[in-house]
């Protein structure tokens, strides 16, 4: 080692000769020729110059405190401190008990091992799972303040769930109230003007008589009034009145739950001392452990008899939701391909398993089904203003909802074509529905300068004709920034099945979501995964049981998938198919309306991808 050394150590003085010699009492490497030089460079000094192979061997004396030119050989244990040859021989020490100094450095040394070893092999490794253990305690706080925080949040959505729905069964309540008094009123006004137009009947004829020459006209006119001076009777309406419940002081937090409080309680020491060996297992150690948490006890209220109290939701997964989640992304992904259709912008929906409805550049929607490997056309459907429908979705019982842009109406396909949601200055996009059966429509304003997304609460059993009541506006972020492009553009949605609003917005090119409160969770842009990978241009959305989110990129001919927090899982290639429409049906089959831009005439295509094991 010591001739590895010398081979590339340079000497301290002029940095470029090889080392030889070693000053102990300086610490520093030389040459032989600069040995002079460094000797001269300090006269006062005792230098003590070895060959550089034995300066182990020479030890270092520490300097004398008190003369400071001179070296320290003996330790006075009386003073606790070295001391040289003249201090021994001056009065300072004497009869003090002197110890040669190595005796004193060894017992030094082996003092300071054992407390290297104690450190080493003890202390360190203890404050290190203590560190670990703290880090924990930090990660598992913000874990819990963030369920508890998701607690409160639920708790609040379930109250506005219960007053919406009241909210909804009063308007409803309303609506059939006054449809009935006004259905009265129309029927007695109908029975004036039938009275109305008798009157004016006999009043020309006896106006005709007595103008006449004709005798027998004037003998044969009736002139029997006293059926009309029964008046009819005097309808007064009755328009209910509706009478606020009253809540005091704090009625409302306990009707809502409250907090306990917080406290930090210190216990210990909980700690033991760990060897650098035994199992870094945070389990074998004595931890401090947690004596109280935020808790967080929300009180189950109904707010109307017919409305049972929202419990939160169960952690413990059922063992079917379980099996689901172990399905995984296939690596290659089987894609069967489906009916022909001519055009280039097809929408889909699926209804079930081996069902789906298609509309795409005409009037006309139509209800496929597979079966045998074939696909069958169950029926067609023209929209009811014949213009062509923007996006259709499945509502709840199977009913078909669409969006037509030109009317500014969202209609259902119950046993008629019914307008379900007629706007004045929006006009619909997408729609799709909720799992509590709401309809969530995208839509921007006659000027082309605003988007949003708004939720309606259905009502289709409730009266003979179906309409929807007006639930949330989601059009603006915490700041008052716009949540979605306002150039023209197609804006498509879905829900996902933890709550999300997931709209793709290809005029920003990127997937906006949303919670189900509407405030902003993400926005995802893209992943380009070439050179000649284009700008993310989003289409159709969808997503799957696994909660997977599914866009169609329009211009990279592929769908990109991710999961429910915006992390990209995979790209879906469909080499010189663009895709448009995404739908998945009850088995986690993809459904992707494309367009083949082989063929001489635009022809869309339905594919139908397996991609989950």
């Amino acid at each position: 080692m010591d001739t590895l050394d010398q081979d590339i150590m340079l000497c301290f003085m002029c940095k470029t000769a090889v080392v030889q010699m070693h000053c102990d009492t300086c610490g520093v490497n030389l040459c032989k020729a600069c040995v002079g030089e460094h000797i001269s460079t300090s006269k006062s000094k005792n230098h003590k110059v070895v060959k550089f192979q034995s300066r182990k061997f020479t030890p270092l004396y520490p300097g004398c405190v008190s003369h400071g030119e001179k070296r320290c050989e003996m330790y006075c244990k009386h003073c606790d401190i070295p001391v040289c040859h003249i201090c021994i021989a001056s009065d300072e020490h004497f009869r003090h008990k002197l110890s040669n100094i190595f005796n004193v450095l060894g017992e030094k040394r082996d003092f300071v091992k054992k407390t290297l070893n104690e450190l080493n092999e003890f202390i360190y490794p203890t404050y290190q799972d203590i560190a670990a253990d703290v880090q924990n305690r930090i990660r598992q706080i913000d874990e819990e303040y963030e369920e508890l925080s998701t607690t409160i949040t639920k708790r609040g959505e379930d109250l506005h769930r219960k007053i919406d729905n009241l909210v909804n069964k009063f308007k409803a309540e309303i609506c059939e109230m006054k449809t009935s008094q006004l259905h009265i009123f129309e029927n007695h006004l109908d029975e004036i003007n039938e009275n109305i137009v008798q009157i004016k009947g006999d009043i020309d004829t006896l106006d005709s008589a007595v103008d006449s020459n004709d005798l027998s006209i004037l003998l044969r006119v009736d002139c029997n009034v006293n059926k009309y001076k029964k008046f009819p009777q005097n309808l007064l309406p009755s328009v209910p009145k509706f009478n606020p419940g009253k809540i005091k002081g704090r009625e409302f937090y306990k009707v809502f739950g409250d907090l306990s409080s917080v406290s930090l309680t210190e216990e210990g020491p909980n700690y033991r001392l760990k060897k650098i060996k035994e199992s870094q297992d945070v389990d074998a150690v004595a931890l401090v452990q947690r004596k109280s948490r935020h808790n967080f006890s929300p009180t189950t209220v109904s707010l109307n008899s017919s409305d049972a109290a929202v419990s939160p939701p169960d952690k413990q997964e059922s063992s079917e939701h379980k099996s689901q989640n172990l399905r995984k992304l296939l690596l290659d992904p089987d894609i069967f391909s489906g009916m022909e259709f001519f055009g280039i912008e097809t929408n889909i929906a699926c209804l079930g398993y081996d069902e789906f409805w298609k509309c795409g550049e005409s009037n006309t929607m139509s209800l496929y089904r597979i079966k045998q490997g074939s696909v069958l056309n169950i029926k067609s459907i023209k929209t009811k203003s014949r213009k062509n429908p923007t996006d259709i979705a499945i509502a709840r019982d199977g009913y078909l909802l669409y969006t037509d842009y030109q009317s500014k109406t969202v209609n259902i396909l119950c046993e008629k074509d019914y307008v379900l949601i007629k706007l004045k200055t929006w006009r619909p996009q997408a729609v799709c529905t909720s799992s509590a059966g709401d309809v969530l429509v995208t839509m921007e304003s006659d000027d082309k300068t605003q988007s949003k997304v708004v939720r309606y609460n259905v009502f289709i059993e409730r009266t003979p004709h179906p309409f929807a009541g007006e639930k949330q506006n989601i059009q603006f972020d915490d700041k008052g920034l716009p949540l979605y492009s306002s150039r023209c553009s197609d804006k498509y949605i879905c829900e996902n099945n933890n709550h999300d609003i997931c709209v793709s917005d290809c005029g920003a090119k990127a997937v906006v979501v949303v919670n189900q409160a509407g405030k902003r969770r993400f926005k995802y842009t893209g992943i380009f995964s070439g050179p000649d990978s284009k700008p993310f241009n989003p289409k159709g959305i969808t997503t799957d049981s696994q909660c997977n989110i599914l866009i169609a990129d329009h211009d990279n001919f592929c769908v990109q998938v991710m999961d429910q927090d915006g992390q990209f899982l995979k790209s879906i290639s469909l080499r010189v198919h663009k895709p448009y429409g995404l739908s998945t049906d009850s088995d986690d089959n993809l459904f992707v309306a494309v367009t083949d831009l082989k063929a001489f005439f635009p022809l869309s295509h339905v594919k139908k991808i397996k991609y989950l094991q």
